[in-house]
């Protein structure tokens, strides 16, 4: 186990420097960094939502599946599921799109209204609409939910 979070901290290390120096490069980046207080960008094969954009991009997507991993910075599950989730996304690529949703104080209000009182909670959604949702970083039962639902 400490040799996995071993690991794995080294990976998001990694990654953190890497957006560090993709927003460095970009003026763009670094407003909307801070208009987000600060929040990292979502790992590759991952959207990041905002409150302005969450609705338009559920419309958007039509009837593939959305899943939507609402966290927190602080979540320790939320940070140990992010690899497996970037692994489904790859899986899922054409099927089904994998989001995540920071429900911090830019994004409060609309976390509230999605009734998210835990972290990680995913949302599924098609065509607008919300189909399912599940708590906890447990990758098996949401595999079986988005496989239910795709």
């Amino acid at each position: 186990m400490q040799s996995y979070k071993a690991g794995l901290s080294q990976a998001l290390a990694k990654h953190e420097d890497q957006l560090k120096a993709q927003r460095g490069t970009s003026e763009g980046a670094r407003a909307r960094a801070t208009a987000l207080e600060g929040e990292a960008e979502a790992p590759a094969g991952l959207r990041e939502l905002t409150k302005d954009d969450f609705d338009s991009f559920l419309h958007e997507a039509g009837g593939t599946l959305v899943i939507v991993d609402c966290y927190t910075d602080w979540c320790g599950p939320c940070k140990l599921i992010l690899p497996q989730l970037v692994d489904l996304a790859k899986e899922l690529e054409g099927r089904a799109h994998i989001t995540k949703f920071n429900c911090n104080k830019y994004n409060k209000e609309l976390g509230i209204s999605l009734g998210i009182k835990v972290a990680p909670t995913f949302l599924l959604y098609k065509n607008g609409e919300q189909v399912a949702m599940m708590t906890g970083a447990k990758i098996d039962a949401l595999r079986e939910l988005i496989e239910k639902h795709a």
